[in-house]
């Protein structure tokens, strides 16, 4: 997956609204940019079944079932397909599907796939918010919360943890992903409304329109390299 810092993203957004980063880019202004920049991202991620927002996950089978928690079928998102093995693996032979539809109890194995006690789930996750926030070795967070940490990345808490316990511990913190793929034209629009509060609205939307057709290019390259729509094709409707 090819990602950016989102401190990047933030600084090229305040740089052409003429926000020196390191001079003028009060706290208050940045957290508004990074809601900007997150509605914006959110949007560019859901219009288009962006390749390398996927993951995959293997999870255990107990009766022909792949069990969720509401808050598990939240974090995964939309499920694309099922899988033996994992399919994102860079090398291997490549593994056989697994029939399955979705129930609301979890993922439902069908026919001989039933019998399996794991299998591998190829998954988009939820589109992420990330925050201006810089975290504080001495600042209390709860599960959910988002901070930037010095290395440039958000980070979200995902376990309880003691005060002061670094972004980069794996086993309470994960790092929130921002696609390569998107960067520029999220830059473009999350500038668009930040001009739209200052109501310069014909400045704003000859940068939307600049965003959309970026995103019409990078979904274009995407399609053209795979050959379709989508990396993975889905057995069950979501």
């Amino acid at each position: 997956m090819r990602e950016v810092t989102f401190k990047s993203v933030l600084h090229g957004v305040a740089l052409r609204l003429g926000l020196d980063p390191g001079v003028n880019l009060q706290p208050n202004k940045a957290t508004a940019l990074a809601e900007y920049i997150s509605s914006d991202y959110r949007e560019a991620y859901e219009l288009f079944d962006w390749p390398e927002a996927y993951r995959s996950e293997e999870r255990t089978a107990t009766g022909g079932v792949i069990p969720w928690t509401a808050t598990e079928r939240e974090a995964l998102g939309i499920v694309h397909s099922v899988w033996k093995g994992d399919p994102l693996a860079v090398d291997g032979t490549p593994p056989e599907e697994v029939a399955h539809i979705l129930a609301g109890g979890g993922i439902q194995l069908l026919g001989d796939d039933a019998a399996l006690t794991s299998a591998w789930v190829v998954y988009r996750p939820q589109a992420p918010a990330f925050s201006a926030t810089e975290w504080d070795d001495e600042g209390s967070y709860a599960v959910g919360d988002v901070v930037l940490y010095s290395d440039g990345y958000c980070y979200r808490k995902k376990a309880a943890g003691e005060v002061g316990v670094a972004p980069t511990v794996t086993s309470v913190w994960e790092r929130v992903p921002f696609l390569y793929v998107l960067a520029e034209a999220v830059k473009l629009g999350a500038r668009a409304a930040a001009l739209d509060e200052e109501e310069q609205f014909s400045s704003a939307e000859k940068l939307r329109k600049r965003r959309n057709e970026l995103l019409e290019q990078q979904a274009m390259i995407v399609m053209n390299q795979s050959g379709r729509s989508r990396l993975y094709r889905s057995t069950a409707a979501v």
